[in-house]
This record gives structure tokens, C-alpha cells and sequence, in this order.
């Protein structure tokens, strides 16, 4: 069992039912918000947990559909939906700027926050960030994007788990980090999950993180066979796009999940973004 990972906690959030975890407590340093993936939930964080609650406050949700959350009311959800849901979350916990980590999924979910509200968003770290699909509101989803429902379907959770997990680590990922990745993808719900596949579809992060008005680092792993190191790299230069603060990095043998396999990395290669963060919040 990982010690270093809270316990769930929830309350109701703007009519909605919302689960997370938090460690940690306010001070100088600003809040570290994580966000996780579409296959996955707040269990993933637990390296982060460990690398930075005892600097700051850390807090972990469950998107909606997640874990103990309430799915959002719409059948098809667009990013700016999980936007103003993460949004309403930050206003329940009292949270003004922060520093916000999406990963995969996770960074359309934090991209579209920060697009909403960038005076909340004091940097941005999009992790192994899954691109969408660009797809018309209402039009067919690519059979690439319809497979992951119908597998759910036809598997399971569980099943779901068996079968995709393992991509999304490394060779060299511990068991135990391992067993946290599989636990957390045979934790999905599925109208939940069926929801964050129809905005996996539908979104477009290259647009989307064009002309941000905050610092963003685009990272991924060398490994990645998930959202391979190619289509980051035109994540990381659509978002370097007018905006002088943007920058990049790979992680090497990183996998799609190096946040939870390789924490110590992964923590290292987002201190530069968080501390700078911290040192231009104190100067406000």
C-alpha cells in the first residue's frame, strides 16, 4: 500500500457530488493542483504526494465521473466543461492561484481551466499530453476513440485494466507502481469514463494552448507509446506559440504514466516550473 497517498475526501461542489485527495497545508508556496488521466484517478499521485506536501498544499481530484465523483450532467461534455468543474472545485477549497499538473487527459481538463480563469493559474504543466481528436460536436468518433468505449463495454472495468494498463508503463516500472496504475484504471465508472472518451474526441489541445497567458512546460516521456514523444513535441510548439514562457522536456524512459513509475523524474522536471512560480507569486 502507498503510504505517502491520503485519504478520499468528499463534499458536495456546486450540486455535484466531488472526490479528492489533499496533504499538506497553506503557507508561502502556492498550491499544487494534479489532475489526472482519462484511465486512471487520484491514486496515481502518490509520488507527488510524497516530493511535495511537506512544502505546500497538494491536492488531487477526481474528475467528474472519478472515483466518488458526480459525472456531469451533459452526455458529451467539451473541455471547457471539466474547465469550469475544476474551476468550482478551486472556489469550494478556498484555492486562489496555483500551480496546475494534467496529465494525459488531464492536461485538455487544466488547459481548459487555465483558458477560463488565468488569473488562477500561476503555471501549467501538461504531462504526456493526449492531443484529442478534433471532432465536430454531434459527428461520428474515430473508430480509434469508439474502441475504448466498446471495450469498457465488453470488458469491464477490470477487463479494461488487463488489457490496457501495461501500455502505459515501462519495462523497468516497479511492481508496485505497476499494480497502482492498474488499480486505478480498474477503478473507472463507466459513464464517467464514456464521458472523458466523447472530450478525448472532441477536443483540440494544439489549438487550445495557443496564446496562453501563463507559463506552461510540456513534458513526456522518451518511452511513451501512449501519446508518443512526436505528438507532445507538437503539443510543446503549438503552445510555445506567442508565448515566451512556454518550454519543454523529455523525461528519458519515461512511460505515458511517468508521474506514478518515475516520481522522483517526474518531480525533478517540474521544480524548475513550480519554484519559479512560487518566486513570481511572492513578488505580487
Amino acid at each position: 500500500m502507498n503510504q505517502d497517498l491520503p485519504p478520499l475526501i468528499w463534499a458536495p461542489v456546486a450540486g455535484r457530488r466531488q472526490s479528492w485527495r489533499e496533504a499538506g497545508e497553506d503557507g508561502a508556496a502556492l498550491p499544487l493542483v494534479l489532475l489526472h488521466g482519462i484511465g486512471s484517478n487520484s491514486r496515481a499521485w502518490g509520488g507527488q504526494f510524497a516530493g511535495f506536501a511537506g512544502e505546500r498544499r497538494v491536492l488531487a481530484w477526481n474528475a467528474p465521473g472519478y472515483a466518488g465523483s458526480a459525472p456531469l450532467p451533459m452526455a458529451a461534455p467539451v473541455a471547457a466543461d471539466y474547465g469550469a468543474a475544476a474551476l468550482e472545485w478551486l472556489d469550494h477549497l478556498g484555492i486562489g492561484r496555483c500551480v496546475i499538473v494534467g496529465q494525459s487527459l488531464g492536461a485538455i481538463m487544466g488547459t481548459a481551466l487555465a483558458r477560463l480563469a488565468p488569473d488562477r493559474v500561476a503555471a501549467l504543466a501538461l504531462a504526456s499530453p493526449a492531443a484529442g481528436y478534433g471532432v465536430a460536436p454531434g459527428a461520428p468518433l474515430p473508430e480509434k476513440v469508439e474502441s475504448r468505449i466498446r471495450d469498457l463495454r465488453d470488458l469491464g472495468p477490470a477487463g479494461l485494466a488487463e488489457a490496457r494498463a501495461h501500455r502505459l508503463c515501462t519495462g523497468t516500472a516497479s511492481e508496485e507502481a505497476r499494480a497502482t496504475v492498474h488499480a486505478a484504471m480498474a477503478e473507472v465508472v463507466p459513464q464517467g469514463y464514456e464521458q472523458a472518451v466523447r472530450l478525448l474526441g472532441g477536443a483540440d489541445l494544439a489549438r487550445d494552448v495557443q496564446g496562453l497567458p501563463v507559463p506552461v512546460l510540456v513534458l513526456w516521456g522518451s518511452a511513451d507509446v501512449v501519446t508518443p514523444p512526436e505528438s507532445c513535441a507538437r503539443i510543446a510548439s503549438a503552445a510555445a506559440r506567442c508565448n515566451p514562457r512556454a518550454s519543454r522536456m523529455e523525461v528519458p524512459n519515461g512511460g505515458h504514466a511517468f508521474a506514478t513509475t518515475l516520481p522522483h523524474a517526474f518531480n525533478a522536471a517540474i521544480r524548475p516550473l513550480i519554484d519559479a512560480a512560487d518566486a513570481a507569486d511572492l513578488k505580487e
